[in-house]
Parts: structure tokens; C-alpha cells; sequence
């Protein structure tokens, strides 16, 4: 198994990983589809509407792809297609272009044509010999169509224009490209290709990166590990707001555990606590994590007698109390049921990593130094 993005990550006994900042191979982006047909341009049919000098060529980029080409000429027009929209809807609008080194004309826009709110987007020439993602949401104006258009203004005589990846989305967020649909199950890939994530209503930022409302969101797997066997789990956690100072299990919140919920494996923490369980016990940690919004590193490791604390790098062994809870074939991260419920999770789950052996110290903090600096820690 191969995980190019940080070869220093322990890989032995992985059993699922995924990773929110690996966007080429982990995190794929909300459930979406794209409405507009054939926007990687593999049909020449699917593309009438446009004046100048265009053509459908062989991406540069991946031999697999195209892209449409327009080269000089008077004025070139990329139309797109009409796409049924509906009245006051909120649309997303993108397309990758890709502008000459050599290009002499003086505009590349990209725009709804028909209907809706809002302005043109422009390339920015300055940076001319690059790919940029232009993108454009607003409402749209009429229920008959709303349409892209890239539209170069000015003539021009020498260099040529790139257009990639249109996509258009009922979404005020634009994610990442799909020719087609990404379904709830395609959004999180697993990186050892072992597991199915299923993601449930998360919430989704204009940067295209997803959290946990503390509502009504999670994400599940059937669970990669036996209950009453070894394993070690980890995730690197961020609260979206201060946990409630307090060491009450009621005001907690949870980063995962099984569906019931059944705490085997499962861990909650408030600013004050933080509790594991296993098969065999549970156990309390005391942390100060007042009014702190950082990122965390956290976990438990279960040796098949005794369950062990992970917190930024390190094994804890903490306060132990006596309980059998039953096994697990689902577990959930950011939440406790699949319903809305208090104490699910309020913030961001950037990694989880589950191994089907316990890791040693060494190992834990193998892990932890290996992210501690994309996270500021």
C-alpha cells in the first residue's frame, strides 16, 4: 500500500485510513452531480453551441482527458449548453482554463449567459501559462435555462485558450469536479481501499472542506477491526466551538463510536475529560482543553485486556472502571446516532486511522510527529 502524501505515517496493521487533506486520493468532495453534460468533453456532438476557431484535443495534462481549444481568431465564443434551471434556485458555476504564455488578447471570462444574479469572472492574465478554476454561483433569473459561456472579448492573434472540467451544481458551493454524480458513498475514500465511508449530511465549506454541525451529520464504516481483539484507532479532531468546562457526561461531545451507541471501541471528551472504552472498561484521562479550538490528536489502543488513552502523541493510561459493553459492526465518526443528538460532534475530523494491532509508544508518536505540523501543533 502506497500513501504518497506522508510516507511517515505507520502503515503496518492499517486497516482504514482517510484523510481530509489528501484530495487526490481520500477526500473527493461533497455529494454532487454535475448538470452539465459531458463537461470533460469526450463527446464532440454534446458541444453545437460556439463561434471562432475551436477544437476538442487531448488534455496536456493526462493523455485520458480533453479539453476544448480555441486558437486565434476575431472572437471566440464557448456557449455550453441550457441546462432547466429552477426560478430563484441557487446555482454553482466552474470550468478549469488555461491561458498561452503567448497570448496577445486582452480578456478571458467565464458567466452564466442567461439569467441569474452576479458578475463575470475573469482570468487573471497575470499569471498567464497557469490553470485556473473560475467559478461563479448565483440565482437563477428564469426557469427555461441557465447556460456557461466563456467568452474571450478581445481578438486575438497569437497563443490560444484551454477550457477543462464544467461543471455546473444546484449548490451555493462549487466542489470539486464530477462528471456525473458523487454519490454519499464516493465523497470519503478509504486509502487502504478496504472500506466503504458513507457520509451523512455533512457540512460543507467554500474552501471544500467538510465538518461536523454537532447536530445531525457523521460519516460511518462497518467496523475494520474486531471488538474483543487488539486494535489502536486515531484521529486528529478539532472543536468548532469551546467545550463546555465541565466533567459531566452529559455536556459531552463525540468523535466516534459504535451505533447504539455502543462504546467498543468509542471515545467522548469535554474540556475537562476524556473517557475511552473497550470491551473490558472504560477509562478517564483528565485534560484543560478550556476554550480551546486547536487541533488534537487523539485515540485509544485496546491490547485485548486493557485500553489505553492516546492524546497528542502520547499513551495514558488514566482511570479505570469496570464494563462489558456488546460488540460493534458500525462505527460512527461525529456523532452518536445517526439522528440529531447534543452530544455529537461540533467541529472538524481531519484524519482516522484504525490498525488492527496495538501500536507501541514509539509508533504513536511516529504518527503524531508526522501531522503535528500541518495542523500547528
Amino acid at each position: 500500500m502506497s500513501l504518497s502524501h506522508s510516507p511517515q505515517v505507520v502503515t503496518d496493521g492499517l486497516v482504514f485510513y482517510y484523510d481530509m487533506a489528501n484530495t487526490k486520493k481520500s477526500w473527493k468532495g461533497a455529494p454532487t452531480t454535475n448538470l452539465y453534460a459531458d463537461g470533460n468533453f469526450s463527446t464532440e456532438a454534446l458541444h453545437p453551441v460556439r463561434s471562432g476557431t475551436w477544437s476538442i484535443i487531448t488534455d496536456p495534462r493526462n493523455v485520458f482527458a480533453r479539453v476544448l481549444k480555441a486558437t486565434p481568431s476575431g472572437s471566440n465564443q464557448y456557449h455550453g449548453r441550457d441546462i432547466t434551471a429552477v426560478v430563484s434556485t441557487i446555482y454553482s458555476l466552474q470550468m478549469e482554463i488555461f491561458v498561452s504564455s503567448d497570448f496577445d488578447g486582452t480578456n478571458v471570462q467565464m458567466y452564466p449567459e442567461q439569467g441569474g444574479s452576479g458578475a463575470a469572472v475573469a482570468y487573471n492574465l497575470s499569471n498567464k501559462g497557469t490553470w485556473q478554476t473560475l467559478k461563479y454561483n448565483g440565482k437563477s433569473a428564469t426557469t427555461t435555462n441557465i447556460r456557461m459561456l466563456a467568452y474571450i472579448l478581445s481578438s486575438f492573434t497569437v497563443g490560444y485558450v484551454l477550457i477543462s472540467n464544467v461543471q455546473v451544481e444546484q449548490s451555493a458551493i462549487a466542489t470539486p469536479f464530477i462528471n456525473g454524480t458523487r454519490s454519499n458513498t464516493q465523497a470519503i475514500i478509504d486509502l487502504t481501499g478496504n472500506n466503504t465511508v458513507t457520509a451523512n449530511s455533512l457540512t460543507y465549506a467554500s474552501d471544500g472542506t467538510f465538518s461536523f454541525n454537532g447536530s445531525n451529520t457523521s460519516a460511518s464504516i462497518l467496523n475494520p477491526t474486531i471488538s474483543t481483539a487488539v486494535y489502536s484507532v486515531m484521529q486528529w479532531i478539532r472543536p468548532a466551538a469551546s467545550l463546555i468546562d465541565t466533567t459531566n457526561s452529559g455536556n459531552r461531545r463525540t468523535p466516534l463510536v459504535g451505533v447504539g451507541p455502543v462504546w467498543n471501541p468509542g471515545y467522548w471528551l469535554t474540556a475537562r475529560v476524556f473517557r475511552v472504552h473497550a470491551a473490558t472498561e472504560y477509562r478517564d484521562v483528565t485534560i484543560n482543553w478550556v476554550n480551546s479550538t486547536s487541533w488534537h490528536q487523539v485515540g485509544q489502543i485496546f491490547d485485548g485486556t486493557t485500553c489505553h488513552t492516546i492524546i497528542d502523541g502520547q499513551i495514558l493510561l488514566g482511570t479505570r472502571t469496570a464494563y462489558a459493553p456488546g460488540e460493534v459492526t458500525t462505527v460512527l465518526f461525529g456523532a452518536e446516532t445517526y439522528a440529531g443528538a447534543a452530544t455529537n460532534w461540533n467541529g472538524d475530523i481531519g484524519v482516522t486511522q484504525f490498525y488492527n494491532r496495538a501500536l507501541s509508544a514509539e509508533e504513536v508518536s511516529q504518527n503524531f510527529n508526522a501531522m503535528r505540523g500541518r495542523y500547528g501543533v
